[in-house]
């Protein structure tokens, strides 16, 4: 599950930096990988854009937006999940 779904950053000042968290919750009984695709300059602060979220665990991922020009922004971003049961050697939750 990974959420919101949509994020609103409110009112952003010019060249200022906002962030806002989306969350991966993993209900599975085997590894995620989440892969972000990022293609727009605003987002590029970004990071990491791929992690590993172990069985029953929860991640953060921090969408940081800064821009330099004025008016509204609004894009999507791809997260791709790739599960794999054969995923070893990360540290448990």
């Amino acid at each position: 599950m990974i959420g919101p779904p949509l994020v609103d950053l409110g009112p952003v000042c010019l060249r200022s930096v906002t962030r806002r968290d989306v969350s991966i919750v993993n209900n599975l009984d085997t590894y995620i990988h989440i892969n972000v695709q990022v293609d727009c300059r605003e987002l590029r602060q970004t990071s990491p854009l791929s992690q590993v979220v172990p069985p029953k665990c929860k991640a953060l991922l921090p969408l940081i937006f800064e821009s330099n020009s004025k008016g509204k922004f609004q894009r999507q971003v791809v997260c791709l999940l790739l599960i794999s049961r054969s995923l070893c050697n990360f540290v448990p939750c």
